[in-house]
């Protein structure tokens, strides 16, 4: 055999091979997305149709909600930032009839905040619509649902406040704000987070008991998060100091309980010393009026 044709030969059989190999990463890639279970999976009511909802695995970082239309074979996806969990079961959120899921969705860890979505369809276009609540910080709690005369409000507390948002005709609305306690005297962590310097602290110094000395409250800061924790409260000159966990910021508040004043932890949430020990509770005099649970 001539060199030239041998080496044809050689160069079709070389790229036979790889095709045959592509082909076989091809389908093994498709069986894979096949085979992919959903992490979780949900039937959405609405406007007389059913929806599937799927959360299935994207790549590493981030998956993908998947919805389909059985009725018509029609599927739409939603990219998330990392995370998806469907905090409940699909609840008619407005109502009006039909169903709409709230989720989360993040990055996981404390790198990052979490955004709170409703999933929803529009009535008009019979599509699903990915519905974000407002952008919130790192101090976020859990979004809490108030039920109200058959429709959802959603309570959201963090480093602004606590918020109240209603789900109305396919959007989302503040229906409230209260914003955070004003203090007489405060401290606060460290803004930023991720901190590998060496150890630091927080003194607040207040006269808390109004006997004419301050007292001194002694906090150290997260270096992960950089929030004030172990602030030392004090109790009694004869009796050791109580601990509480991480805030933002430690302030003192105007109102009074068993003769010290009380202090205030984040935005709202309000220690109170009842004799013996400090406890968190709402104080009578700066709680607001709500037909909602916002403390």
């Amino acid at each position: 055999m001539e060199a030239p044709v041998l080496l044809s030969w050689l160069r079709s059989g070389i790229q036979s091979i790889v095709s045959m190999w592509a082909l076989v990463g091809l389908l093994l890639a498709r069986a894979a997305a096949a085979a992919a279970s959903p992490t979780a999976g949900h039937e959405l009511a609405a406007y007389g149709q059913r929806f599937e909802v799927n959360v299935v695995k994207g790549s590493d970082l981030v998956e993908v909600v998947v919805v389909r239309l059985p009725a018509t074979g029609r599927s739409w996806e939603f990219i998330s930032s990392g995370r998806v969990v469907f905090s409940t079961a699909p609840r008619d959120y407005d109502g009006d009839g039909s169903e709409e899921l709230l989720g989360v969705d993040g990055p996981g860890g404390s790198c990052c905040p979490n955004q709170d979505f409703i999933l929803a369809i529009d009535p008009h276009r019979l599509e699903p619509r990915w519905v974000a609540f407002p952008e919130s910080g790192f101090e976020t709690q859990d979004l809490q649902v108030e039920w109200d005369a058959g429709r959802a409000h959603f309570v959201r507390k963090d480093e602004d406040g606590c918020w109240i948002f209603g789900w109305h005709a396919g959007a989302i609305g503040t229906l409230q704000h209260f914003p955070p306690l004003s203090s007489l005297a405060e401290i606060t962590g460290r803004a930023e987070r991720w901190y590998d310097g060496p150890p630091e602290t927080r003194q607040l110094e207040f006269d808390l008991d109004r006997d004419g000395r301050p007292e001194r409250i002694d906090c150290d800061i997260n270096a992960r998060s950089g929030h004030l924790q172990d602030c030392a409260l004090p109790v009694s000159a004869a009796s050791p100091s109580e601990l509480v966990s991480e805030c933002s910021r430690l302030g003192v508040l105007s109102s009074l309980s068993h003769g010290l004043h009380e202090l205030v932890c984040g935005a709202r949430e309000t220690l109170s010393f009842d004799g013996q020990r400090w406890r968190a509770a709402a104080p009578s005099s700066t709680a607001p009026q709500s037909a909602w649970a916002c403390p």
